[in-house]
Order: structure tokens, then sequence, then C-alpha cells
């Protein structure tokens, strides 16, 4: 199974402010592999005054799914509510599949802020 990442994009809402990222992750399997779970992690990471990340007040969102049938050729999910005073700060995510033989392929995102993606809606 190879596991990569297709795109981080990212949008804000005029009206209200508030920002929402995508992470859209891409899965391929070899015939007869079985996929039991799909899943991305994604942290909203503050860097601190010198630079390192800090998780003082990082949110945390996961979305997994199962996977019944053949496994999807992309999988996406959305960080929403991202606040306007937090649309520089970074956010890392990684996608992840969980095949049946318990193997984990993984596949870590670009860290990436609201402000250098940001579409208007």
């Amino acid at each position: 199974a190879t596991l990569t990442t297709q795109s981080v994009s990212a949008a804000t809402n005029i009206t209200t402010g508030e920002s929402t990222m995508r992470f859209i992750a891409a899965l391929e399997v070899a015939d007869g592999v079985t996929v039991e779970k799909i899943g991305t992690y994604i942290s909203l990471v503050a860097l601190g005054e010198d630079g390192t990340p800090s998780t003082e007040g990082a949110r945390v969102a996961v979305k997994e799914q199962a996977v019944t049938d053949a496994a999807p050729a992309t999988f996406a999910v959305d960080l929403t509510g991202i606040p306007a005073d937090q649309a520089g700060t970074s956010v890392f995510a990684w996608a992840y599949a969980v095949l049946s033989d318990g193997t984990r392929v993984t596949v870590a995102f670009d860290a990436a802020t609201v402000n250098a993606l940001v579409s208007v809606q």
C-alpha cells in the first residue's frame, strides 16, 4: 500500500472570519490487499516566542473511517472553525491507513497555515 499527500487548502468565511483547512490524501493498494480503516490526524500547534512548537491551547482533530469494500482512491478531512486570530498558527497533519494484517501506513503533510493557503469565500 502507498499513501501520499495530494493537497492542503484553506478558505475563510468573510462574514465570520473563521477558516476551514482541507487535507486530501491518496491511497493505492495492490490487488489482494485489504484495508481496514483510513484516517487523518490533525494538530493545531502554536509556535512559542523562541520559534519552538508549543501544544498550549492546541486543538486536535481525528477523522477515521472503516473501509468496507475497496479502499477509496482519495480521502479528505476538514479542520473547521479556525478563528481569525489563529490564521497564522501552524497546522500539522498525518494521514494513515491500517491494513487487515495490522500494517499501518502513514504520511505527513507539510505544516501549513491558513494565511499561506487562504482563499476567501
